[in-house]
């Protein structure tokens, strides 16, 4: 896609946006004007990404920090030891990651490259005598969801269960919702401002739209690596909670907090200039 970019990041984005979906088109359209300004050490492939705002048009992507392709990586064998996502911040691509579930396949972006061209996993049998889709197996113990319930539970939150994808609004749902056209705040806070207010004006926001349950519980979601995959975590406020340090990689407040019997979701999502408290009813 760019003779400026890495052939393997090049390459992967090639195969994850898809030009028939228009919002990935118009990240498409930005590639050639992408850098690489760092990548992760550990040899996952990640990069995060450089790009000149004023040379290209925004994705309809919606404002914050969104997951904008979220990609299942399948084994030549079948299995599914990973996924890759791309992120993209006020409809601009900011970095491409590579999530490992599995502790037995080496999860990289080169191997991911390769899981990516088509192909399909073997169908397994369904009760009806037909086959089907295979069905990912996904370990609840995954390095995804011990990344998530570690950064809750840094935050004071008391973590009670992983719902997972229980019956209600998605993860990806919720986040769509946030990030969507004419969405307005309910509350804003400076983005570089003191942040000791934060929870408090968050609290106070989740509580008027009915997101915290009389025992003070509630579903939650945070930006790190696989948190889509991983679902909800249900969570418990204490004495000691304090929403402002669910910050993601760069350093933000970026989550979303779901009631537990409904679609009432209140979260915060960092924009050019402020912090957004946004609270919606799905």
């Amino acid at each position: 896609m760019s003779d400026s970019l890495p052939e393997d990041v090049a390459d992967v984005l090639d195969l994850v946006l898809n030009p028939d979906e228009p919002a990935h088109d118009a990240l498409r359209r930005q590639v050639p004007r992408l850098r690489v300004q760092s990548r992760c050490k550990c040899g996952c492939g990640t990069a995060y990404f450089e790009l000149d705002a004023d040379a290209v048009e925004p994705a309809p992507t919606g404002p914050g920090t969104v997951v904008a392709a979220d990609v299942q990586l399948f084994t030549e064998t079948g299995e599914c030891p990973g996924e890759v996502l791309v992120f993209a911040q006020g409809g601009y691509l900011s970095w491409l990651e590579v999530c490992s579930w599995s502790d037995d396949v080496e999860v990289n972006l080169a191997a991911a490259r390769r899981w990516l061209q088509p192909h399909r996993p073997e169908p397994e049998p369904t009760a009806a005598g037909g086959f089907g889709p295979r069905r990912l197996h996904e370990p609840t113990d995954n390095t995804s969801s011990r990344h998530l319930i570690e950064l809750i539970r840094s935050s004071g939150l008391e973590v009670d269960a992983v719902e997972g994808h229980d019956p209600g609004p998605s993860v990806d749902a919720a986040w769509r919702a946030m990030a969507g056209f004419g969405v307005e705040p309910s509350a804003t806070l400076p983005l570089k401002g003191e942040l000791a207010g934060v929870h408090q004006l968050w609290l106070d926001h989740a509580r008027q739209a009915g997101v915290i349950g009389e025992d003070g519980t509630f579903l939650l979601t945070a930006v790190v690596t696989g948190s889509a995959t991983v679902g909800w975590i249900r969570v418990r406020l204490t004495e000691t909670a304090d929403v402002s340090r669910l910050l993601d990689d760069q350093g933000r407040i970026e989550f979303i907090a779901r009631s537990s019997s409904d679609g009432h979701i209140c979260g915060v999502t960092a924009e050019e200039y402020d912090y957004w408290v946004v609270a919606l009813s799905l």
